[in-house]
């Protein structure tokens, strides 16, 4: 029987699709590269550029000045809504609503007022 060129060149050698480094290539004759994850650094809580106020007294309805601005800016923050007034400084109903939600879904005593807890909480 007659072998042509083609029909003994179709027949890979062994070791034909290894690579110099012991690997074996993939389809299309590169080995893939892997690229390193970028390394993870926590975002900065966005509230921490509320620096209104650093201590913990009671703050509640009717209060004003900088200890609300700092409770209305770390809710405003973290995506609370305040109503119309924004970051006013005033403790008015909406800022009451927004304390009460937060308190809610960091189970906390929702009282509307922000406390040692609360004031933790929305810090933390």
């Amino acid at each position: 029987s007659i072998t042509t060129k083609a029909a003994t060149s179709a027949a890979p050698t062994a070791g034909a699709n290894r690579t110099a480094s012991g690997g074996t290539k993939g389809g299309t004759g590169t080995t893939p590269t892997t690229k390193a994850p970028a390394p993870t650094t926590a975002s900065p809580k966005p509230w921490a550029k509320c620096t209104y106020y650093s201590g913990t007294a009671l703050t509640q309805y009717g209060d004003t000045g900088n200890r609300v601005r700092e409770v209305q800016c770390i809710l405003k923050a973290r995506g609370y809504d305040l109503g119309a007034g924004g970051v006013d400084g005033d403790f008015g109903a909406d800022t009451r609503a927004a304390v009460k939600s937060f308190q809610s879904r960091n189970h906390l005593t929702v009282d509307g007022q922000v406390g040692v807890q609360t004031w933790a909480a929305l810090r933390k």
